[in-house]
C-alpha cells in the first residue's frame, strides 16, 4: 500500500470532428494528480494493483480553415475525474533493496467536475459560443503500460518512482451546438504521460 504524487501532461490524439476542420493545432496541459495504491502479492514474480486516484486532465485545440468557413475555434477544457484502475504487475528484477516492475492494465474514470472554455474568433472578435448540449462523458476506460522502480529505505518501507502513459480507450466527447444546423463535436481519445513518485509499504 502507498501514496503517490503524479505530474503528468495531458492532451488529445486521434482524428476529431471539429466541423470537418482541415487544421487543427493541440497544445499540451501540465497536470497534478495524486492518489493511494494498493498490491495483492500472487507470487514473488507477479501481483495485481488497484487504488484510487485524483485524476486531472486539460486539453486545448484550436480549429482554423473549417469546412468553407474561415473562422477560428479555440477549446479549452479542465476535467477532474476519479481513477480506479487494474494492473497486472511482473516484478522481473527483485532484490532485498530494490524492484523494478512493468505493469499493464486499464483504468475506470469518473468525471468529478468540468469546466470549458469554447469561443469563435473572427477578426478581431473573440467570443464564447453555446454551453455544451450534453455534458461530457460521465464515464471513461483507458489503458496504461508502466516501469517501475522501488528501492528500501526502511524496513518494509520503500521510495518508489514511476514512468506512465495512459491513452483513453473510449473518446473523450463534448457536443455543442453553435447555429440551428451547425454542431461541434470534440470527439477524440484523452492521452497523459508523466512520472510519479510516492512510498510504499509492504505489509
Amino acid at each position: 500500500m502507498g501514496l503517490e504524487l503524479k505530474p503528468q501532461v495531458t492532451t488529445l490524439i486521434g482524428k476529431n470532428d471539429f466541423l470537418n476542420s482541415q487544421t487543427i493545432s493541440r497544445n499540451p496541459d501540465f497536470k497534478l494528480g495524486y492518489g493511494l495504491n494498493i498490491d495483492f502479492v500472487l507470487t514473488e514474480k507477479i501481483s495485481i494493483g488497484s487504488g484510487a486516484y485524483y485524476n486531472p486532465q486539460g486539453i486545448e485545440q484550436e480549429t482554423v480553415k473549417i469546412g468553407n468557413y474561415e473562422e477560428d475555434f479555440f477549446f479549452h477544457a479542465e476535467m477532474t475525474y476519479l481513477r480506479i484502475p487494474l494492473n497486472f504487475n511482473y516484478h522481473f528484477k527483485h532484490t532485498e533493496n530494490y524492484n523494478l516492475i512493468f505493469s499493464i492494465g486499464a483504468g475506470y474514470n469518473y468525471l468529478l467536475d468540468v469546466s470549458d472554455d469554447l469561443r469563435l474568433t473572427i477578426g478581431i472578435l473573440n467570443t464564447p459560443i453555446a454551453e455544451p448540449q450534453d455534458r461530457y462523458n460521465q464515464t471513461f476506460f483507458d489503458a496504461n503500460v508502466s516501469m517501475e522502480f522501488n528501492y528500501k529505505i526502511l524496513n518494509g518501507l520503500y521510495f518508489n518512482s514511476k514512468a506512465e502513459g495512459i491513452v483513453g480507450l473510449t473518446r473523450f466527447h463534448a457536443p455543442y451546438r453553435i447555429a440551428s444546423n451547425a454542431n461541434v463535436d470534440i470527439n477524440s481519445r484523452l492521452l497523459s504521460v508523466g512520472i510519479s513518485i510516492g512510498f510504499n509499504y509492504l505489509f
